[in-house]
């Protein structure tokens, strides 16, 4: 029988950490918003709709660089103190892609990197 290959991902609307659970929990990546490519300024036009629509495509490319890296895994765990793994799994769950992957949000505040390992563990036993 093959293993259930677990993940468990802390994030919230800027920072997503990921972290694989067989045993014991091991760091597999960190996605940071910051490091998506954002359009030169020249290009930006003032107001805070033109700016909110210029957000809009950049929170995509966050949350597509974390289904990326879920798409090898069997089971995650979405947590955090924002909206962000919501909007996420709202994105993944028609995706024929991720229909197999079985999905669990729970809330939580921003937590230590220990913590986060606990959560993981703990959901995971």
């Amino acid at each position: 029988m093959k293993s259930r290959k677990r993940l468990g991902i802390w994030m919230d609307n800027a920072h997503a950490h990921l972290k694989e659970y067989h045993r014991e929990v091991v760091e597999i990546a960190n996605v940071d918003s910051d490091e998506i490519e954002k359009p030169a300024k020249s290009h930006l036009v003032k107001g805070e709709s033109s700016l909110h629509n210029m957000e809009q495509p950049l929170q995509t490319e966050f949350y597509k660089s974390i289904a990326r890296e879920i798409l090898e895994f069997n089971d995650v765990l979405l947590f955090g103190p924002a909206e962000a793994k919501t909007e996420l799994f709202n994105l993944l769950k028609d995706d024929q892609l991720y229909a197999n992957i079985k999905f669990n949000i729970q809330n939580s505040g921003p937590l230590s990197d220990k913590q986060e390992r606990a959560v993981i563990k703990t959901y995971f036993k």
